[in-house]
């Protein structure tokens, strides 16, 4: 008989002769119960989570909305999608920010962890390249506010000068039908 004593077609000899399947069986006599619903056991930092991230995401839209820095383009229905998408990762590149904080500084700097996975380091960095690309989809990154803001104090530029020209305007005019009625 080829293969390893006690064993027969994957299956691995019992105490009392009989056998039982080499894997899948209980070891050794001891079981844990299944996770049930709504377990945390394996949440690390929530930031993929809905449970987590997703009120967080909430809290972080309302402060969008309320930001007075934020232009009413990006405020309006037809941009909701975009602003709920920002708010969404904002919320998830915070929750990567509070775990590598909570992290050593000698472990948040292994570049790779072991089969590939990312550190909280990479996850963390990649989640803030994300917010700093969605800000650009939305026109809401700092050298578009500054444009935006440049373009609406030279509209008003020219709208005071507008105003200060018709005024001249005016004046002249004033001062020239005073003259005619004096000769």
């Amino acid at each position: 008989m080829a293969g390893r004593p006690g064993t027969r077609g994957g299956q691995v000899q019992a105490d009392k002769g009989g056998y039982r399947p080499a894997r899948g069986g209980a070891a050794r006599g001891y079981s844990w119960p299944p996770f049930e619903a709504g377990n945390t056991a394996a949440m690390r930092s929530g930031a993929y989570s809905p449970r987590v991230a997703g009120p967080l995401a909430e809290v972080k839209l309302g402060e969008l909305l309320a930001a007075d820095w934020l232009p009413d383009r990006v405020k309006g229905p037809e941009a909701r999608g975009g602003l709920e998408k920002l708010a969404q990762l904002l919320a998830r590149a915070e929750l990567l920010g509070s775990e590598v904080s909570a992290l050593d500084l000698a472990v948040s700097t292994v570049p790779r962890r072991p089969a590939g996975k990312n550190s909280p380091m990479d996850l963390w960095l990649e989640a803030e390249a994300q917010v700093a690309r969605q800000m650009d989809r939305l026109g809401i990154d700092g050298p578009s506010l500054l444009a935006e803001q440049r373009e609406a104090q030279a509209e008003g530029d020219l709208e005071a000068m507008a105003g200060l020209g018709a005024r001249i305007r005016a004046r002249r005019e004033a001062q020239g039908r005073g003259e005619g009625e004096e000769e």
